[in-house]
Order: structure tokens, then C-alpha cells, then sequence
């Protein structure tokens, strides 16, 4: 009985060492796996470190811009370049010939690249054109809208347009009405001046008045005009 009894607590004995043993060696797996964890973590962080410095010890021009625009998110939108409206040609130019008379009638039209919304029921956008015609029935110079609904110019006995080429200070030109009386269609009276302008111009700016619209604007690119009556 006594030699049973030592036998089994020697085996006891045994298997607490062993998983002693066992659980010291999982402890230093554990320790050995965060110390080289934390090695990579110091060499990942001294790179970057390094990497932000210009090889003067200072930060770089990319890296301090950076900062400062996490510092101020609004110098982002500040380095954005500006939309600008470059001055490109917008006229269309062509001919008819009247084989009845012989005669050629040349055209040259601009469209403004802006547009207004009229109320009901001129829906769709409003826009207004140029139009200069030399030779046929006469040499003119109109302002259309683009389209017969697409709103009424006040200009029953007469009316007047301001216009602004460029820079220069806005002018008042004398419209009339069409023979056919129509409202979305007014000629200039003073056509040599306001083409000597036109041609001259890049930019030019129409404001006329319009049936329950009051006065509205209109921009045109006028640029590269090869026109003469």
C-alpha cells in the first residue's frame, strides 16, 4: 500500500512539472511573438517618420501641406482653380442663294450660353440669338428667342435693348417690331455701329424687357466675327 501510494503521487508529480513546463513554454511563445510585434511596429513607424522629411531633418513640402490642410480643411477647396469662361467662337455662318433674283444672302447667327425659365407656358428655357443677315431682301440685324413659345418681347410701338460689349459701358439701341408683328423677334435701327462693336467684342451682354418676365439678361461668346453688309 505504501509503495502504491509513493508510485502515485511521483506520477502526480510528474504531470504537474510537465504542464508546468508546458504552460512556461506558451508563455514565452506569447512574450517572444509581442516583442517582435512590437519590433515591426517601431521600424513601420521610424519609416514613415523618415519618409515625411525632406533628408534635412524637416518636414517636406507635401507632408506640410498635408498637415495644414488636415488643420484647414478649407485651403482644399481654396487650391481648386476656378471655372472660367474661355472666349470661344459660338457663331454659325451660312447662305442662301434666291435663284428667283440672283442674289446671295449671307447669315450669322450666336446663341447666348445662358438661359432663362420663364413661367407658364413658355417652359423649356429661354435663350436669345444674334442674328445678322447681309444681302436679299435687306441687311438686319435681329434678336430672336429660340423659339416661337418661348416668350414675348415687350415691344408693341418700339422698344430698346442695353447692351454691353465687353468692358465698356452699356449702350441703348432702338428696336422694332417685325412686319409680320410678332413678339419673339426685334431689329436693331443703329445696324452699322452695333456691328463695327460686335466685331470688336469677345463678350457682349443683352438685357431686354419680356411680358411678365421684366428685364432680363442674356450673355453671348462673340469672338472671331468675319461679317461685313
Amino acid at each position: 500500500m505504501v509503495e502504491a501510494k509513493v508510485t502515485m503521487g511521483a506520477s502526480l508529480m510528474n504531470s504537474i512539472f510537465s504542464l508546468g513546463k508546458y504552460l512556461v513554454l506558451i508563455v514565452l511563445k506569447i512574450f517572444v511573438a509581442l516583442t517582435l510585434l512590437g519590433v515591426v511596429a517601431a521600424l513601420f513607424l521610424g519609416l514613415e517618420d523618415e519618409s515625411s522629411k525632406s533628408g534635412t531633418g524637416k518636414p517636406s513640402k507635401v507632408s506640410a501641406l498635408a498637415n495644414q490642410n488636415r488643420k484647414n480643411p478649407t485651403n482644399r477647396r481654396l487650391k481648386k482653380p476656378m471655372p472660367v469662361r474661355n472666349h470661344v467662337s459660338n457663331w454659325r455662318c451660312n447662305s442662301s442663294l434666291d435663284e428667283l433674283r440672283g442674289t446671295k444672302t449671307k447669315y450669322a447667327i450666336n446663341e447666348s450660353w445662358n438661359k432663362h425659365d420663364f413661367r407658364f407656358p413658355y417652359s423649356g428655357g429661354t435663350k436669345l440669338s444674334i442674328s445678322l443677315r447681309s444681302g436679299g431682301i435687306s441687311n438686319a440685324i435681329m434678336f430672336r428667342l429660340n423659339g416661337k413659345n418661348k416668350g414675348q418681347m415687350l415691344c408693341t410701338t418700339g422698344c430698346k435693348a442695353h447692351v454691353k460689349f465687353d468692358d465698356q459701358k452699356p449702350i441703348t439701341y432702338n428696336l422694332t417690331r417685325p412686319a409680320d408683328y410678332s413678339h419673339d423677334t426685334a431689329f436693331i435701327k443703329s445696324k452699322t455701329g452695333f456691328l463695327k462693336r460686335l466685331k470688336a467684342s469677345k463678350q457682349v451682354i443683352i438685357e431686354m424687357s419680356f411680358y411678365k418676365e421684366g428685364r432680363r439678361q442674356f450673355k453671348f461668346n462673340t469672338k472671331d466675327l468675319d461679317f461685313s453688309f
